[in-house]
């Protein structure tokens, strides 16, 4: 994923708010829609989803035109976008009218923004601003884009208007939610023996150890000694949820199947995880700091190995 984003000759624009490039050749061909399809593979399969695309962009892939508000940062034109920003920044209608008189400004013609100079005032301003915005991300690119679109609609991914707003996070680069306890926890329910089994209450003493080990890692007060000086280690939900499923983060389509919590009843110190069933084996010790070091010893020093010790 991370070379198609670096692929100039396919997106243009800034890191994080790329653009598809206009290419007549690759429109013919249906570039554009293998593009989509390749999108659409990787979110369906949980892998990297293409989070490099400029919110304006995301938006008309999810949402349409409808609603969309463009935004000056995502003209991928530097040139063209400091110039946009100029006519945002103006204060008066003489600022205005003096900007778009220039020559400089004829690019406006070719957008479709034909409204006579004298009859533009500060009253205008947004609506320019919005209209040549709107030209060089969508618009001039629009062939494109229903490309991209129809790539995802055909590689399977498809949406309700409910769940629009939570998959614009697959396009683009928005606030990711912040980790709970509630949450991890919730994402791995345990299996317990039988109640009345000699095994059940050293699980559901070991199982509530487990739930004040989230919390304490929710609240940042898990940590191991650095080496030859350097400082602790803080040990976050994000490097335990990447112990047990081997990615620190939810995916936007959540996990394919479900997790949960087991007991090492065949013995074993510290914990064990499968990646692939998305399973915590946890070891039975009774004293919770002698549960706590065992796990902050075995999740810190699993990266890189996918959880396993």
């Amino acid at each position: 994923m991370q070379e198609l984003s670096n692929n100039n000759s396919i997106f243009q624009g800034q890191v994080n708010r790329r653009v598809p490039t206009h290419n007549v050749q690759f429109l013919c061909n249906k570039e554009y829609q293998d593009v989509g399809r390749f999108f659409a593979l990787s979110i369906l399969q949980g892998g990297t989803p293409p989070r490099f695309l400029a919110p304006t962009i995301a938006h008309y892939l999810v949402f349409g035109i409808e609603g969309l508000q463009p935004r000056i940062e995502d003209i991928p034109d530097p040139d063209i976008q400091a110039k946009v920003q100029r006519i945002a920044n103006a204060r008066t209608t003489d600022d205005l009218q003096t900007l778009l008189t220039s020559e400089e400004y004829a690019f406006r013609f070719e957008c479709g923004y034909n409204k006579p100079t004298s009859s533009i005032d500060i009253a205008c301003r947004d609506e320019i601003v919005c209209s040549l915005s709107l030209h060089y991300t969508v618009y001039a690119l629009k062939a494109e884009l229903d490309q991209l679109k129809e790539g995802l609609e055909f590689g399977g991914v498809v949406w309700t208007q409910d769940e629009a707003f939570t998959l614009m996070g697959l396009f683009c680069e928005i606030d990711a939610p912040v980790l709970s306890a509630k949450q991890v926890s919730s994402l791995f329910p345990p299996t317990f023996s039988p109640e009345g089994s000699n095994r059940r209450d050293i699980e559901e003493e070991v199982a509530l150890h487990w739930e004040y080990f989230l919390r304490d890692a929710e609240r940042g007060s898990l940590s191991l000694a650095g080496t030859d000086g350097e400082p602790p280690i803080t040990l976050t939900l994000a490097d335990i949820l990447a112990f047990i499923t081997g990615v620190d983060s939810i995916p936007p389509l959540g996990f394919e199947k479900a997790g949960g919590v087991e007991f090492l009843h065949e013995g074993g110190n510290f914990p064990m995880a499968s990646t692939c069933a998305l399973i915590l084996r946890l070891p039975l010790h009774e004293d919770y700091e002698v549960f706590k070091e065992k796990m902050i010893f075995a999740i810190l020093n699993a990266h890189g190995f996918f959880g396993n010790v």
